[in-house]
């Protein structure tokens, strides 16, 4: 860490903190939460269906994802994308400091779901979000590639997160086991590269 804050990276929980108090200075009521890697798709047509809906956290579709309603409540939203009112924020306090990177979002929505504020997936605009660094192995199956260090600090966030809601998290913890320890250590010990090390920062975790 250097003298000049701009050296540092803090994670992206601390940029979020960062851009909701400069929000609050400037006079804005909203936060749009984007990542660098992410493109819209009736960007428009997803700010419209909000000023219809009830108050709360809302999300895209992430790529090619289908729902039939237009807008429906639900536990998961990523960081891309978020629209959330400063009003809100306020409300659950911003974004835990502790976490960093991995599983900010999660923890924000659930601290949220504890105070009474809904979240809702709309289904009337598309994000295309790059996750890792997608690769098709020989055995036909996709593999993400992350490296063994963002490896640990997704499973060890997950788990606090976990054990920080207790019964709260039950949705958290079920989609976690299906979608990470069923499905994708398994890709990591067949077709990931590096998987020896990937394998032990898991262990870690």
């Amino acid at each position: 860490c250097g003298a000049d804050e701009t050296l540092t990276n803090r994670g992206i929980s601390y940029a979020l903190n960062r851009a909701w108090k400069y929000a609050e200075e400037h006079g804005y009521d909203h936060l749009l939460i984007m990542d660098q890697d992410s493109r819209w798709e009736n960007f428009s047509a997803y700010l419209h269906k909000i000023q219809t809906l009830p108050q709360g956290i809302y999300g895209p579709l992430v790529n090619g994802a289908q729902m039939f309603e237009d807008y429906q409540a639900c536990d998961f939203l990523i960081n891309s994308g978020m629209l959330v009112s400063l009003d809100l924020v306020r409300r659950i306090g911003g974004w835990c400091e502790d976490l960093f990177v991995d599983a900010v979002d999660v923890e924000f929505l659930l601290h949220a779901k504890m105070l009474g504020i809904p979240s809702y997936r709309v289904n009337a605009g598309m994000l295309w979000q790059q996750f890792g660094k997608r690769r098709k192995t020989s055995m036909g199956f996709y593999v993400y590639d992350y490296s063994p260090e963002r490896l640990y600090g997704i499973f060890k966030n997950h788990i606090i997160v976990i054990r920080k809601y207790g019964h709260h998290a039950r949705n958290l913890k079920n989609m976690f086991i299906r979608r990470w320890v069923l499905s994708r250590i398994p890709r990591i010990v067949l077709g990931a590269h590096n998987r020896v090390k990937k394998i032990k920062a898991i262990l870690k975790a």
